[in-house]
């Protein structure tokens, strides 16, 4: 525990002080607190006060601990810094504790002898040396001794302890020892307060600029802190006030009388004058801060870390650059915490600690888009399924409606045949009578005429003849021709040739139509999951020309157990593949397994972004692409093989040249051969391009495709031939094969050497 007085420390627990001791420790353990409420305060006023610099690091760190998930709020990482600075405290030497800061405080002790007497000097030089060491010698013993006094950190004796608090807080700094321990923020408010910065700016005038807060204004600070302390003697009892009252005098007294009778002035005033000045000269801003509190983890970056702490201050209160400022302010706030000897260790690991925490920030953002993104899929599932179904029902109706018309244009065909089939009837019966009258007619006259044969009178028949002449009628009848097969024939062939073109019609304006439709983006029924870019996957990135560049979207993968062909055997953790025709496997029987086709896919898959892998070929007959993960399993057709459809893309190394194959179609390569081919997929932009290998030519594009990825991509590999094999490997492994064709078996050996495949797949978190 801390060596100050107990009943100051029982004020302190009982919420006396200004600030918060969240564990206070022994020493110079102590000199590292926690105040979240003055943080909070503080991100108030500097809103108040303009501090846009403060409020948008402080809005940042905040919005950082809330992505950072459960357990990372800003409380429990200053309370891991704590530990951090306590452990690195407790593992100090002596003279890393206690040793700097005594030799430092008895330096300043030992400036002020030479310092009182170069204010003698009549000399305009040594008289302003002498100022000048005065001033440092105030400084530092009115910010280091006072702070370290009010931690307790300069003796393990409470009762030198109390000591060294009375006359550094009292004598030297003009302030109120109880206030100063109990709350030893309030030795600060002063300065504060006079330039309109940090804690408690209330006396801050918005017309006056910057330059008056930094430099002018700080004069009044010796005034200005007693007067603080005056407010501070109402909570003292009449025996503390008193002896902090002569205190304080003794201390203005003191120097006074020094000034006067070490230095010889000879009028008072300039004594008093010059005794202001030199406590004013360097009471530049003095902000009792936690300066890993109000900095924030943002300021430690593994890109710009800063080497210490005073680098970081004018970052802190957006304060303009300035040498003199960037030592005495900066040093202000480091004997405020940390020392320089303990900064670097605590910078260094604070890098790291935010460097994880930003990876740990970055994958919860990254796995509740990957939810938010399940859960929008999985919605649209349902959306789709509905909307299908409604597109379902529209179909039924209009298919429905079709029909009626297909039926209703049968009736009225049927009705049109009905009709010529009456009226061909009816004319048929109509020329049928007139034929039967036109017979009974003929029989008659052909009776008479009979009659008229048999009359061998000559002047009868001549007669009878005249008669019958004259009142014979016309014997011709009317020629009748049937034509109606003809004409049957002609309607068969209208009907047929009709429906035939309905039938074209009817495909062109549902099947052709719709393809045409739903080729259009905005018409088709398309999923689509937009990218949470990184900076390496934003558009404006450049594409890679290098192999490291394509190395930067690598990471292993492996071998889906559960697609590969009965035939093929997985080992080495399902790394490596290898075609061992005839001979089969005891794989269980899945739907995701290949049937007919000696293929298997890879367990991981690219979808939005880049992507890279590399292959190692050896042996004839072997391929490596990509597939939708839709591809047919079972069937024998062409279209399950990632040849045969247009969904897949591939290479081909038959032995002796490279072909690309999409969609059933070879694309014969006339390019040089490689040992190792690398594949590199850039989904958002719908380019899929295959590179060779080289270590002395580096990467030569062999072939690429532009195409529109629907669904996510799957490496996929088939093995033709026995013996072929492919080995995933890891990204950036040296070439080990010198040429893609098996080699040579020797004639006098009897062991066959083994073809090697290997892969290197590499995707793109």
């Amino acid at each position: 525990m801390q060596n100050v007085p107990e009943e100051w420390r029982e004020e302190q627990r009982a919420g006396g002080g200004g600030e918060v001791d969240a564990k206070p420790w022994e020493g110079r353990e102590a000199l590292f607190q926690i105040n979240t409420v003055n943080s909070k305060q503080d991100m108030d006023r500097g809103k108040e006060n303009g501090e846009t610099g403060v409020k948008e690091r402080r809005k940042e760190n905040v919005e950082m601990m809330n992505e950072g998930g459960k357990g990372t709020d800003k409380e429990s990482l200053m309370m891991e810094l704590t530990r951090l600075v306590q452990k690195t405290v407790k593992e100090s030497s002596w003279w890393e504790r206690r040793g700097i800061d005594i030799t430092i405080l008895v330096l300043a002790f030992l400036l002020l002898p030479p310092a009182f007497l170069l204010l003698g000097s009549s000399q305009i030089l040594v008289f302003v040396l002498g100022m000048v060491l005065m001033g440092v010698s105030h400084a530092v013993i009115s910010i280091k001794g006072t702070h370290l006094a009010s931690h307790g950190s300069l003796s393990e004796s409470p009762a030198w302890a109390e000591f060294w608090a009375v006359f550094f807080i009292e004598v030297c700094g003009s302030f109120t020892a109880r206030a100063g321990v109990t709350g030893h923020i309030k030795m600060h408010h002063a300065h504060t307060n006079v330039i309109g910065l940090g804690d408690s700016s209330t006396w801050k005038i918005p017309c006056l600029p910057r330059s008056v807060y930094l430099f002018i204004a700080p004069l009044a600070i010796p005034i200005i802190t007693p007067l603080v302390a005056l407010g501070q003697l109402k909570d003292h009892s009449v025996s503390q006030a008193l002896r902090t009252v002569l205190m304080v005098f003794l201390g203005f007294y003191s120097q006074h009388w020094l000034l006067m009778h070490v230095s010889g002035f000879q009028c008072p005033y300039s004594s008093l004058l010059c005794m202001l000045l030199c406590r004013a000269m360097f009471s530049i801003p003095y902000i009792h801060v936690n300066i890993f509190q109000h900095i924030g983890l943002s300021m430690f970056s593994p890109t710009r870390r800063p080497k210490r702490i005073y680098q970081m201050t004018h970052g802190v209160l957006n304060l303009p650059r300035n040498p003199l400022l960037d030592w005495t302010f900066g040093h202000s706030l480091i004997n405020c915490h940390v020392e320089h000897h303990l900064f670097p260790f605590l910078s260094d690991n604070m890098c790291l600690k935010r460097e994880l925490l930003d990876k740990q920030a970055e994958m919860v953002r990254t796995m509740t888009a990957a939810e938010n993104a399940i859960n929008k899929l999985q919605v649209n599932t349902v959306s789709i399924e509905n909307s299908v179904t409604e597109v379902r029902e529209v179909i039924e109706n209009q298919f429905t409606v079709l029909q009626a018309a297909v039926e209703r244009a049968k009736r009225e065909v049927t009705e049109i045949l009905e009709g010529e089939e009456k009226q061909a009837l009816r004319q048929a019966d109509g020329i049928k009578v007139h034929l039967e009258q036109r017979c009974t007619e003929l029989k008659k006259t052909q009776a008479q005429v009979e009659k008229l044969s048999k009359n061998k009178n000559d002047v009868d028949f001549l007669q009878e003849y005249s008669e019958w002449k004259k009142d014979c009628s016309d014997i011709t009848l009317p020629g009748v021709y049937i034509g109606l097969m003809d004409r049957l024939n002609s309607f068969s062939r209208e009907i047929v040739t009709s429906t035939q073109e309905l039938c074209e019609l009817l495909l062109s304006n549902y099947i052709e139509t719709l393809k045409e439709t739903c080729k259009n983006d905005m018409m088709g029924i398309k999923t689509t999951v937009h990218e949470i870019i990184a900076a390496k996957q934003n558009m404006d990135v450049p594409d890679p020309k290098t192999r490291d560049d394509f190395l930067k979207y690598a990471n292993p993968v492996s071998f889906d157990a559960d697609t590969a062909h009965k035939f093929l055997r997985l080992t080495e953790e399902n790394r490596k593949v290898t075609n061992t025709t005839p001979w089969q496997h005891p794989y269980l029987d899945v739907p995701e397994r290949f049937e007919s086709w000696r293929q298997v896919l890879a367990t991981e898959s690219f979808y939005v972004g880049r992507h890279y892998f590399e292959v190692d070929v050896s042996g004839e007959g072997t391929y490596v692409g990509l597939t939708y993960k839709s591809i047919d399993r079972k069937g024998p057709e062409s279209n399950s093989c990632i040849t045969g459809n247009d969904f897949s893309w591939c290479l081909q190394w038959n032995g002796r040249s490279f072909s690309a194959w999409h969609g059933d179609v070879e694309t014969p390569l006339s390019v040089d051969k490689f040992t190792r081919i690398g594949v590199y997929v850039d989904y958002s932009r719908g380019l899929l391009a295959f590179y060779g290998v080289d270590d002395v030519v580096g990467m030569t594009l062999i072939h690429k495709y532009k195409a529109e990825f629907l669904e996510p991509l799957y490496p996929a590999f088939w093995l033709s031939k026995k013996e072929n094999v492919v080995v995933l490997v890891e990204p950036g492994e040296p070439l080990t094969l010198k040429s893609p064709s098996p080699p040579k078996i020797p004639l006098n050996t009897d062991v066959a050497p083994r073809n090697r495949f290997t892969v290197t797949l590499v995707v793109e978190q």
